[in-house]
């Protein structure tokens, strides 16, 4: 008998005989010219893309099916691929698997990634008693590009992570064990989404063991199997690796997809995770973090607050059951009078004063179903508020961090990040009279300024031909010790192009209109501002330019002198998806 695979992409022929009153039944003889990774790709169920190159070899096939006797080998040339779930492109070239009567042997097969770092095999697979396997084969890697996918390719885990491993496994079909070390590398950025429920994983068949959750009658049932048998595997029965992870690493949990709710971390862990022989997937050790930040969202404003060190995540089993204990802050700097309403009488303008403000997250609970609250502090570091100011609003602060107080601070915390500033009671709007005068008249003094500059943009623009004149009043209105101190400037831009346009020459100077804070700007200066910008194109969408700015900045209470040199490259699309588009080269035949 003879069958034949033939095409331009492969060259196979199985020839030889079946003996049906045989014990030793098989009597043929296996020979690939060549046979395509894209044909093998065909049968991967889609986890196999892009590739190409070819596997050759021969091989004499003896015995019976249950004990099969091979003798030959099979080479791989210039094999590469894509593996859709960790999102890497893989390479293998010049290898070769060996066939010895009833064993496989895999001597120093290598496996590499994109940047050439090798992951590689040794041992045998033993065929003594299919249709059940062998395995003994040890796997090392250094610096390997284990994954490196977005989370279109995966639903729970994606991103980019470079590993050292040191594997084996070993055990017969249905239950074999992997276990090892694997240390995550520097550079590493791994991302993994905290289902909100084990009913939001969507249902796969075949490895995992999900709930569908539109089937709704029977999510309890499901819901116990998934506990006890998570993971359903024809091949791998358990799975145990010590996993080292340092600051070096980054790590993402999204807590909340949809919101864009998610812990950026870095930090110091030694875990142990895998599967145990009932299928559960688990993890054991503490991860502590030494840095990052969790962003929460509240509609279109995201605010990120950063992690301090010494908060961590601790693992005793289920992977979505892991204790949190974050402390995270976000900074705000605002005035604290709505704060201290009650307390503002005659002496009110002393708490218009900005003061530093931490806003204190604290998580804690299950991984998968965190529980949040919030605490308001003032900062340690403070700029010239004096100490009777910050102990009146320090114990303002210790009345509404109580427990019995929860809704009081959701309510500040939500001002303070929505419109950083604190929320008073006897105010029902920014403008209320109980806020006095002062709030309105800093919010009109910047919108007055706006104003005024552009209406004396216009002016200028008719009264001086040849040059381009530039007008802009600030002001700007804060406290110190009770005092207000305000500051208006105007400064007038002076610019004119040189050499067809290819030369734009601006310089400004800045002039005090009112100024009661005591700081002064430099008299021996004849320009505070300074550009030159030079098109490196006609159309001039190649930029360089040099520029010198002294301004001055409220929050500072200084001029602040800025130098230094630029490029910039400029162009126009008609869609947000040309942004992703790249030119196509014509060719001429």
């Amino acid at each position: 008998a003879k069958a034949t695979l033939l095409n331009e992409q492969n060259d196979v022929v199985l020839s030889g005989n079946y003996y049906l009153n045989s014990i030793d039944n098989l009597d043929m003889n296996l020979i690939i010219n060549k046979l395509s990774t894209e044909s093998i790709a065909a049968f991967s169920d889609g986890q196999i893309k892009n590739g190409k190159g070819q596997l050759a070899g021969q091989a004499t096939i003896k015995g019976s099916i249950s004990k099969p006797q091979l003798d030959g080998k099979l080479g791989f040339e210039k094999v590469v691929f894509d593996l859709k779930s960790f999102g890497g492109r893989y390479k293998i070239d010049d290898q070769n698997i060996l066939f010895d009567h009833q064993k496989v042997y895999l001597n120093e097969f290598v496996l590499s990634d994109t940047l050439d770092q090798k992951m590689t095999v040794n041992g045998t697979v033993l065929l003594n008693n299919m249709p059940s396997i062998n395995y003994d084969l040890a796997v090392t890697a250094n610096n390997f590009l284990a994954l490196n996918s977005t989370r279109k390719d995966n639903d729970l885990i994606y991103g980019k992570g470079i590993v050292d491993a040191d594997l084996t496994i070993s055990g017969i079909s249905q239950k074999v064990r992997i276990d090892g070390d694997i240390k995550i590398k520097e550079n590493s950025n791994i991302s993994v989404i905290i289902p909100n429920d084990y009913n939001d994983i969507e249902q796969t068949e075949g490895v995992v063991i999900f709930i569908d959750k539109d089937n709704q009658k029977n999510n309890v049932t499901q819901n116990d199997t998934l506990r006890n048998n998570v993971f359903v595997n024809d091949f791998i029965n358990e799975i145990s690796l010590n996993i080292d992870a340092d600051e070096k690493s980054d790590l993402t949990l999204v807590i909340d997809e949809i919101n864009g709710d998610a812990l950026k971390v870095k930090g110091n862990g030694k875990l142990n995770a895998g599967i145990n022989n009932n299928g559960q997937p688990y993890i054991l050790g503490s991860y502590d973090l030494t840095e990052g930040s969790y962003g929460i969202t509240f509609e279109i404003i995201k605010k990120q607050f950063e992690i301090e060190k010494g908060s961590s995540i601790i693992w005793s089993g289920d992977p979505l059951n892991g204790e949190v204990n974050i402390t995270a802050i976000y900074k705000v700097n605002t005035s604290p009078y709505e704060l201290m309403v009650n307390e503002a009488t005659s002496n009110s303008d002393f708490y218009r004063q900005k003061m530093n403000f931490d806003v204190q997250l604290t998580m804690s609970g299950k991984l998968a179903r965190p529980t949040v609250t919030f605490k308001i502090l003032d900062s340690e570091v403070q700029r010239l508020v004096s100490n009777d100011i910050i102990t009146k609003v320090k114990t303002q602060l210790d009345a509404i961090n109580k427990k019995e107080n929860i809704d009081e601070v959701n309510k500040q915390v939500f001002a303070l990040l929505i419109l950083n500033r604190f929320f008073s009671e006897k105010s029902s709007d920014f403008f209320s009279a109980n806020l006095g005068n002062t709030n309105a008249a800093a919010f009109a003094r910047q919108s007055v300024s706006k104003l005024l500059s552009d209406q004396l943009n216009q002016l200028a623009s008719g009264l001086f031909k040849g040059v381009n004149l530039d007008v802009n009043l600030s002001s700007s209105l804060d406290y110190f010790n009770g005092v207000s101190s305000a500051r208006t400037d105007l400064n007038l831009g002076l610019s004119k192009a040189l050499f067809n346009d290819k030369v734009e020459i601006k310089v400004g100077r800045n002039f005090e209109l009112e100024n009661n804070t005591n700081i002064t700007r430099n008299p021996s200066e004849i320009f505070d501002n300074l550009m030159v910008n030079y098109k490196l194109s006609d159309d001039g969408k190649f930029l360089f330019k040099a520029f010198r700015k002294n301004q001055f900045q409220s929050v500072l209470e200084g001029f602040i002198v800025e130098t230094g040199v630029g490029f910039s490259i400029s162009k126009d699309y008609t869609k947000i998806g040309d942004l992703f588009l790249r030119k196509k080269n014509n060719v001429t035949k």
